[in-house]
């Protein structure tokens, strides 16, 4: 029942409206302004009204109709909840699932804000196929100086070379601008992942077509002990979960102690397919009187290939002080590709065979910051 019109004494101990059946002991809803919309709790609605024998006033007017509880009925159609409402119903869930596109069915519900030091997050729906139209976020947050490690043990979404449909994307932190790990689709188990901070989140879309399987992520957070002093590290430290560990830049190799590092020898063997080659104490300066080398290999039928990141050595026209050989060969007795100093960076180098060989000689005078090459075969 609605209330069109209503004016009556200011004390409103004159009327009463009720609510339920006829029964006159039901409480009074009377007051002095408008009255909210009643529903009856029943099917029957009992009105009052009493005046005395003073004041006078225009009364009131209401509208009232049938409302029919679409909830009665099969709860509505609805596969959990059912919410009735004036004129019509509405579909809910219980807590932990959320509503459908149907408006009808409940689904599980999906992302949310983590701070447990693990467990486990699958897609929606997890082992069966996943939703369509889908977006989950999951974010991670782990204890100060603390980083968080994701590890992917099943993994089946739609597949695109640039996953433009299902995809899941991962960052370090829970903005647009923080670290981005990586977007990943297909059935390729994405790679083990982790943070650059205490913060990661997760990101699952799937897109109106195609549904799969799914994944299931196995999350831990770990102390970063390399976030305080560099873990003790002379050169570079390397979390790893429960522990980490020391490395030394190019041409310095770890002291017994597991901390310091202390200049290596200065001839090299490399068989790997791609690398990076830089001259001793790279990026500080090199030191005075160094002659390394390094003997690049790979596979018979594919050829080496050097590419420099930067470069700058003593600078002197024939290169006779501090320079950089290239041989197209196994060693120094090989036709030389070339003789690099200065600052201007080197164009890429290719050697003809499986075999490159690079030689580095700095004399007892002028030092720079030297070089950084990569090397890949092909």
């Amino acid at each position: 029942m609605a209330a069109r019109s209503h004016t009556l004494h200011d004390q409103c101990k004159f009327y009463r409206f009720a609510k339920g059946d006829v029964q006159a002991s039901h409480a009074s809803l009377g007051r002095p302004d408008m009255p909210d919309d009643i529903e009856a709790t029943g099917n029957t609605l009992w009105i009052k009204f009493v005046s005395d024998a003073s004041v006078n006033k225009a009364g009131f007017a209401a509208s009232f109709f049938k409302e029919r509880d679409e909830c009665a009925d099969s709860n509505g159609g609805c596969q959990q909840q059912c919410v009735n409402t004036l004129g019509s119903f509405k579909c809910g869930c219980y807590p932990g699932y959320e509503l459908s596109r149907d408006g009808v069915t409940c689904e599980a519900a999906c992302g949310g804000y983590v701070t447990t030091s693990d467990g486990e997050i699958t897609s929606p729906n997890w082992p069966r196929e996943y939703p369509t139209n889908k977006q989950c976020i999951w974010q991670i947050v782990a204890p100060p100086q603390h980083k968080i490690t994701i590890e992917f043990d099943k993994f089946e979404l739609e597949g695109n070379e640039v996953c433009k449909y299902d995809y899941v994307a991962v960052r370090s932190g829970f903005t647009d601008d923080s670290i981005f790990h990586g977007k990943f689709c297909g059935t390729e188990l994405p790679p083990v992942i982790t943070s650059t901070n205490n913060e990661m989140s997760i990101k699952f879309n799937s897109d109106d077509t195609v549904a799969k399987r799914g994944f299931r992520i196995r999350f831990t957070s770990d102390r970063d002990e390399c976030a305080v002093e560099n873990g003790g590290c002379m050169h570079m430290c390397v979390n790893t979960v429960g522990s980490y560990t020391c490395n030394c830049r190019n041409g310095y190799v770890l002291h017994s102690n597991g901390h310091g590092c202390k200049e290596a020898g200065c001839e090299h063997s490399i068989t790997s397919h791609m690398g990076e080659i830089t001259s001793p104490n790279w990026p500080n300066k090199y030191p005075s009187r160094k002659d390394c080398t390094w003997h690049v290999s790979t596979t018979a039928g594919h050829m080496v290939k050097l590419v420099f990141n930067e470069f700058e050595l003593e600078s002197q026209p024939d290169c006779a002080y501090d320079h950089l050989e290239i041989y197209d060969g196994a060693d120094a007795t090989a036709a030389i590709l070339g003789r690099y100093c200065g600052s201007k960076r080197p164009t890429p180098i290719v050697a003809s065979t499986n075999h490159m060989f690079v030689k580095f000689f700095s004399d007892a005078s002028v030092q720079k910051r030297g070089f950084s090459a990569s090397h890949t075969t092909g």
